[in-house]
């Protein structure tokens, strides 16, 4: 209801100004993919071009990722095992920092015309590109895996009043490797209870409510995308025996809560294990 009332509400979007040739997504079909995110909370099919991928995969293999966000357990991916023995401790996950900074490419991702059009005619106002994160999710065993961190139970996120997130898998993600899962139309479906409480929520409980049917894990090679309403129920799971390396870009409706990629350097240590 809220949502309703904020896009009445909101100055409607000039989409002239998006240049949708200029798009790098030549492919992808605008129409489709508003239909499909109204419909369905979800949009499958987007995929990079390989120049594209190259660069972010070399990022992804050549910067500092830190070990559970922890800003003294930077380390390159090459070395994790280091870097864990040198810490005493499992990483489950890597974290990228100052990504505007480091890797400029993102700004061209968060810019695109295709992108910002989806947005703005799902939100129908104008589309803030508000964040940009790149993390590693590391093959682990179940004890070590950090759950909650990894968001790796159903939930929803109320980053804005209407919000999308692309995302992308820069390494092949099959069933092993932490694949994503969305329970489709639920962020259309939500009880009173569900709207005031972001609990954890159980795979059976999701089931109960929802049914398996719509229930959407994703898959794809290296280089393939989805858009998602987060306001869907998601989750991610637990890479078995494959590490994954995924990219999001968040457009918000408005610019209140505009999030930063950017870590403030003077707490920024980098510590690289050699």
């Amino acid at each position: 209801m809220v949502r309703q009332v904020f896009k009445k509400l909101s100055p409607k979007p000039d989409l002239v100004k998006f240049k949708f040739q200029d798009s790098i997504f030549a492919e992808l079909d605008i129409e489709e993919a508003v239909n499909s995110l109204n419909k369905d909370g979800y949009f499958g099919g987007l995929q990079l071009p390989i120049e594209i991928l190259n660069e972010l995969l070399v990022f992804g293999k050549s910067a500092l990722t830190y070990g559970n966000g922890n800003l003294k357990n930077g380390f390159i991916y090459a070395d994790k095992k280091k870097a864990e023995k040198m810490v005493g401790q499992y990483f489950s996950f890597g974290s990228f920092f100052n990504l505007d900074e480091d890797l400029p490419l993102v700004r061209k991702l968060g810019s695109d015309p295709k992108l910002m059009i989806i947005a703005a005619k799902y939100f129908e106002s104008e589309p803030v590109h508000c964040s940009t994160r790149m993390w590693w999710n590391f093959a682990t065993e179940h004890d070590n895996f950090d759950v909650v961190n990894t968001s790796s139970f159903y939930h929803y996120d109320k980053d804005d009043f209407s919000c999308l997130r692309v995302f992308f898998y820069l390494t092949d993600v099959d069933s092993q490797s932490g694949p994503h899962v969305c329970i489709l139309g639920s962020h259309r479906e939500k009880n009173l209870a569900q709207i005031l409480s972001l609990k954890e929520r159980s795979d059976q409980e999701m089931s109960d409510i929802y049914g398996e049917k719509r229930f959407l894990t994703v898959m794809g090679i290296a280089g393939s995308g989805f858009i998602e309403d987060p306001f869907c129920f998601h989750k991610g799971t637990r890479p078995k025996d494959k590490d994954r390396l995924i990219l999001t870009l968040c457009f918000a409706a408005s610019r209140y809560k505009v999030l930063n990629s950017r870590a403030n350097r003077r707490f920024l240590k980098k510590l690289v294990i050699s």
